[in-house]
């Protein structure tokens, strides 16, 4: 068998060693033998090499990169956010920080492309902000003088500003989702956060409430009734739905109020 007849695919998913081909020099001197090195066959080799070594992280492709933390203004957290303006008020069973005040925007910086995440470092994980990525600023930011600072502080920075303020960004929904919208990797940081006996499912709360399924996440999306999003299942608050239980039982349920009768004469 010879590297050159056989795809890195193969390779892959049938195990193939440097034994099935002969041996590594073998192999190597075999697709070398018309005096130019083949790209594909390379690649396959250093597949084969770094199967034999059991190497998973390219060190020798290591990249240098600019990390800012940033914090947001009052003005973002209380004015565009709607966060809790007492600091240090934290609630719920879902444990956090109800003025973002532990919320952080992270930027990496690299080549003159910017990523942009949110991070509160109690929960221990990064989302992207927006789009996430900031990117083409020439051919400037290949010039030893390029300055990451500057492109953060000169570029990055007002570019995010712009498409928060003009609403690209909704920093309110990308707030709340980061605590609500939770990864389903089993996160220490996370974890400590959460009880599951302070939560139930949707088919619990509906069961309890006397509503359909749909009615009980649509009070979560209009967040009457606290909760979070995992793995694709909804959980919601135990005691935000007995908090509903109990309110309807000493006022009745609410109704829906209906608009105005239309004139027909107009």
């Amino acid at each position: 068998m010879k590297i050159e007849e056989t795809t890195i695919g193969q390779i892959a998913w049938d195990g193939l060693t440097w034994e099935d081909f002969g041996g590594r020099e073998a192999a190597i001197a075999a697709w070398r033998e018309d005096g130019r090195a083949d790209r594909d066959s390379a690649r396959k080799a250093a597949f084969l090499d770094d199967r034999e070594g059991g190497r998973v992280i390219e060190d020798d492709e290591i990249r240098k990169i600019d990390v800012y933390s940033l914090k947001l203004t009052d003005f973002a957290r209380i004015g565009l956010a709607n966060a809790d303006p007492e600091p240090g008020e934290i609630g719920g069973p879902l444990w956090y920080d109800r003025t973002y005040g532990d919320m952080s925007v992270i930027v990496e910086v690299m080549w003159g492309v910017a990523a942009a995440y949110l991070k509160d470092y109690n929960f221990g994980y990064v989302k992207p902000l927006g789009e996430c990525i900031y990117d083409a600023w020439g051919e400037e930011c290949e010039t030893p003088e390029y300055d990451p600072l500057e492109l953060l502080t000169q570029r990055v920075i007002p570019e995010i500003e712009l498409d928060i303020l003009n609403g690209k960004i909704d920093l309110a929904q990308e707030l709340y989702d980061y605590y609500h919208v939770l990864p389903a990797a089993d996160n220490p940081f996370i974890r400590r956060r959460i009880d599951p006996a302070d939560f139930m499912s949707v088919a619990e709360a509906s069961e309890a409430l006397g509503v359909s399924g749909a009615r009980v996440k649509k009070m979560a999306i209009d967040r009457v009734i606290g909760g979070f999003k995992r793995d694709g299942k909804l959980w919601l608050s135990r005691d935000e739905v007995q908090e509903r239980i109990d309110y309807i039982a000493e006022h009745g349920k609410p109704t829906r109020c209906k608009g105005p009768k239309k004139d027909d004469d107009r």
